[in-house]
């Protein structure tokens, strides 16, 4: 209810009259969420603050819209290790107690594939720990989705710099907290997906010695036009108010938000030993998923991936019939984007005009 409240105090409590319905279910949940959070913590509160998060975690990380939730999937089929699913980045502040009271509930009201790509859900699909912090009234990016026509928050959160003490250590506490509860319950390897970590990964090794990072990168033109409509989806489905920013508005978030992930990203892969962090491409796993897990395997000393190659070649043969975007480039776009992500494409293989990658053949191309 704290949380919720300084939120809302935050951004002047300007919610949309159209939206008052979400404000009132939130202002309900944060109510049960704040009694299960006691509960939990009286059950449990000891052994999650001891609990180590040994092995450090495998961070799967990548602009949005860029595969990253296919990677993290594909890498979560390997028994060896866990991830934090839906219902417990959904119900963060309370999952050990409250699970089996909330998996039917979240069945029913978890709708069956994303606004923003039509890709399946599930509560017990792998999730991006950053809805599990935002949920948790840590300092986030994400603040943003529930006021987009209000001034970003904590965007230097995306690349750690300048960041204000105290919000880096509530930062840093919710993320320990989060992850430890999942080591207490799994008691696994963790793999971990948010693209929010991307800027993160120099920040994200200090913390947790021994961490591996793996990042996905795609056709830069797509991932920009698909990011912008992933932000117009959320702010639609999960905002707070209506939004009222223009198209040349939203490119030049997703432009800034960009800017601020890779120059984090591009300065903490040069502090990385070469066993801690490898790159694939999109349209690589696409076209041949089984070999880009075993790269990844080898670069990361992983162990053995013989045994999850088959499960990728037969997770890789359902999604077949899976139809993505069909986006149109319009030339002026393609043009500004290849600008200002050049260094994007140029560290991770893509032609500087169009954004396709060069090491995939055009037959190969097109099924991604």
């Amino acid at each position: 209810m704290s949380d919720y409240a300084g939120l809302l105090s935050h951004h002047r409590f300007a919610v949309s009259w159209q939206r008052l319905p979400m404000f009132f279910l939130v202002g309900g949940c944060s109510v049960a969420n704040s009694v299960l959070s006691a509960m939990q913590d009286w059950r449990y509160g000891k052994r999650i603050r001891h609990q180590p998060i040994e092995p450090a975690p495998i961070f799967v990380v990548g602009h949005w819209r860029s595969g990253t939730t296919l990677l993290h999937e594909l890498l979560s089929l390997d028994d060896r290790f866990s991830y934090p699913t839906t219902l417990e980045c959904f119900l963060p502040h309370h999952f050990l107690v409250s699970e089996p009271l909330f998996r039917p509930l979240l069945k029913v009201l978890l709708p069956s594939r994303r606004p923003m790509d039509n890709m399946p859900t599930g509560v017990d699909l792998p999730q991006e720990d950053e809805f599990a912090l935002a949920a948790m009234g840590a300092p986030s990016p994400y603040q943003q989705i529930a006021f987009p026509n209000m001034p970003a928050r904590h965007t230097n959160l995306l690349n750690m710099e300048n960041v204000a003490p105290q919000v880096e250590a509530a930062f840093a506490d919710n993320l320990t907290k989060f992850l430890q509860t999942l080591m207490l319950k799994k008691n696994k390897r963790l793999i971990l997906k948010s693209p929010t970590h991307t800027g993160r990964i120099a920040w994200l090794a200090k913390r947790y010695p021994g961490s591996k990072f793996v990042h996905i990168a795609r056709n830069p033109v797509e991932v920009f036009l698909s990011t912008k409509r992933l932000w117009r989806r959320l702010h639609e489905v999960q905002g707070f108010q209506l939004p009222r920013y223009s198209d040349a508005d939203l490119s030049e978030i997703v432009h800034r938000d960009y800017q601020a992930m890779y120059q984090g990203y591009m300065k903490g892969r040069r502090e990385m030993a070469a066993d801690q962090w490898t790159e694939v491409q999109f349209e690589q796993l696409i076209a041949d998923a089984p070999s880009v897990i075993r790269q990844i395997y080898q670069r990361l000393n992983l162990g053995d991936s013989s045994q999850l190659e088959g499960a990728v070649t037969e997770n890789m043969r359902e999604r077949k019939n899976y139809q993505a975007a069909d986006y149109q480039y319009p030339p002026d776009t393609v043009a500004d984007v290849m600008r200002r992500w050049g260094q994007y494409a140029l560290t991770f293989g893509y032609d500087l005009n169009s954004g396709e990658p060069l090491s995939v053949p055009a037959e190969l191309r097109s099924r991604a």
